[in-house]
């Protein structure tokens, strides 16, 4: 359990660990389609503030704007519909839903509400080879002075995360963690998050690995639930 190799400290190279690369590039850029990516430009400017509640979304600008169609504009806009992030009236142009300025203080509510219970979850069923590779990225990701380790430590965040909801056992559950982890993605690509706080996230992070990895349930979820009670009081997803 958790070898003591310690990676060269070098360019950070998600591949040195494959096990967990496969996890949480499980629904990488590779297999989006062209809707799913115009979906998160529009939602990135909904983040932004670009696009306010009650904001019409004209098609043909839009489209115009992202270098598209408007046919996988329109699959985009549906997709945000049926998340309640726009609302789309018959034959007219679909509309910043006023639920989208409270919708990242929701995504965050959620985790707090399911993140815990797949903590608890995968304490009990984490695969060996998993924790190997979390451990080794976590000696990689620690904050060390004069060293970029913040690519390392922001891989460690998903890939710790994705990988509880992997191991969870329960898919309904699992597919709501990646689904908010896909949210937390865009806001990295908005504001990249100062490095207090991914000192801060590094050592919570830590403090779970070792619950779960030590098969402690109540450890994992309540350290689980001062990580994310934490991030939500920083408005952090």
């Amino acid at each position: 359990m958790a070898p003591q190799r310690n990676p060269t400290r070098t360019t950070f190279q998600a591949r040195r660990y494959p096990v967990i690369r496969a996890i949480v590039d499980a629904d990488a850029d590779a297999a989006q389609t062209l809707s799913d990516k115009v979906g998160e430009q529009i939602l990135m400017r909904i983040i932004r503030g670009e696009f306010p509640p009650g904001t019409p979304l004209n098609s043909t600008e839009l489209a115009a704007a992202l270098g598209v169609s408007r046919t996988p504009l329109a699959q985009a806009l549906t997709r945000l519909a049926a998340d309640g992030i726009l609302i789309q009236p018959r034959k007219q142009p679909a509309i910043v839903s006023t639920a989208a300025e409270h919708w990242l203080q929701q995504t965050r509510e959620m985790r707090r509400l399911i993140e815990p219970e797949a903590a608890v979850r995968a304490s009990r069923r984490m695969a060996e080879d998993v924790l190997d590779d979390l451990w080794s990225l976590s000696r990689e990701a620690k904050p060390m002075a004069g060293e970029d380790w913040s690519p390392a430590a922001k891989y460690f965040d998903f890939a710790l995360h994705l990988s509880l909801a992997e191991f969870c056992g329960n898919q309904p559950m699992k597919i709501a963690i990646r689904k908010c982890l896909s949210y937390k993605r865009l806001t990295y690509a908005v504001a990249e998050p100062p490095e207090s706080r991914l000192r801060r996230d590094y050592q919570e992070h830590v403090a779970i690995l070792d619950a779960v990895t030590h098969g402690d349930a109540p450890l994992a979820r309540s350290s689980m639930a001062t990580h994310l009670e934490r991030t939500a009081k920083k408005h952090c997803i």
